[in-house]
């Protein structure tokens, strides 16, 4: 496997292949319920049979956790029932 930043694709047809495929990695890993947290494009790789996958999951998170830390730094810039939803207890 090598990084798409080392060995970019050559096409733009090749590069749109790429990102197709990246993006469905990162949607099973979202279905999965988790956050990959360090998505660019060192983190994407090709195998030796052409499909762009993703790598360094070192600070994948779950999803529900990964959202309330992201949101705690744009908290003033959520809208208000989306920070009643998150940080008010029922």
């Amino acid at each position: 496997m090598h990084s798409l930043a080392e060995n970019p694709p050559s096409s733009d047809a090749a590069l749109f292949e790429a990102l197709k495929d990246s993006l469905r990695c990162l949607n099973e890993l979202h279905k999965a319920g988790f956050c990959h947290n360090n998505l660019k494009i060192e983190s994407l790789v090709q195998t030796e049979d052409g499909k762009a996958t993703l790598d360094n999951f070192e600070q994948a998170t779950r999803s529900s956790a990964a959202f309330r830390n992201l949101s705690r730094s744009y908290i003033h810039y959520m809208a208000p029932e989306t920070v009643q939803a998150i940080y008010v207890k029922k």
